[in-house]
């Protein structure tokens, strides 16, 4: 006897002082059976009433089949044809509507070869602009509305000197992949906001943070604050940024084995 599953990704909606079940709506499937969605990820942007659902498509993030020369061009990560349709998700309204793709995965990919593998975007709605990043490529992107095929600004946190890994991908394709991203992403846009036309930046190297700040007027105007990587013997493990009475703090999980505990860092100008 044979079983089978597979993970739906679904919108419950409960009453928040009963936690009563209010109902479940079924998100529609992509138009395009190619992409699958990584519904882990899923964002609600609130304000507008919609979902932005990474997605993803090919060897190996979709599917457990062996790369050989059986995998079609559009699935296969090695070929310049995977490529040429690589949105980075799907929107939806409330009621679980596809409405569009939007995102192009950053050329990185490509020169790397990752396809989708470590593809982890982040969408926020500010100010009704939409900001967007990859994470990993150094850029922050700014759209007017969802119907702009390319950003109206692109806004650069780090720079990224591309080395491919000196591992044969025909030979040991994961391997490649792995030591290619270990190698090269060693910095990652871990979070962001926008207020009073300044961009903060919250960016993980390695194993520390620290936070960059950039006057939109004036991109030549540039702050650096790094965040404390131990506090009273416990490191840092995790952080984001929220905005609270028009400053940005830094909230943040300091721990080990023994204790967490939590703090807050006001970074504004």
């Amino acid at each position: 006897e044979n079983i089978g599953y597979y993970n739906k990704a679904v919108i419950v909606e409960k009453n928040v002082f009963t936690n009563k079940l209010k109902k479940i709506i079924d998100l529609s499937p992509l138009p395009d059976t190619l992409f699958s969605l990584n519904h882990t990820n899923s964002q609600f942007l609130t304000g507008i009433e919609k979902i932005f659902v990474p997605i993803s498509k090919g060897w190996p993030t979709v599917g457990t089949q062996i790369l050989d020369s059986t995998v079609d061009k559009n699935e296969n990560p090695f070929m310049n044809e995977f490529y040429f349709n690589t949105p980075m998700g799907a929107l939806y309204n409330a009621e679980g509507d596809f409405i569009r793709y939007f995102g192009h995965l950053n050329d990185i990919y490509k020169q790397l070869k990752l396809g989708y593998l470590f593809s982890n975007p982040l969408l926020k709605i500010i100010d009704s602009k939409i900001w967007f990043t990859d994470r990993y490529s150094g850029n922050i992107y700014m759209y007017n509305n969802f119907d702009e095929l390319d950003p109206s600004d692109t806004i650069n946190v780090f720079e990224l000197d591309l080395t491919p890994a000196d591992i044969s991908y025909q030979e040991k394709p994961l391997e490649y992949m792995q030591k290619s991203f270990k190698m090269n992403f060693t910095k990652q846009t871990f979070d962001f906001t926008v207020i009073n036309n300044t961009l903060y930046a919250l960016i993980k190297e390695d194993k520390s943070f620290y936070i960059k700040i950039i006057d939109l007027e004036k991109s030549d105007r540039i702050l650096i604050k790094y965040i404390s990587p131990v506090i009273e013997g416990r490191s840092i493990q995790n952080a984001l940024l929220r905005i609270e009475n028009n400053k940005v703090i830094v909230c943040s999980l300091y721990g080990d084995y023994r204790e967490t505990f939590y703090t807050e860092f006001d970074v504004s100008k």
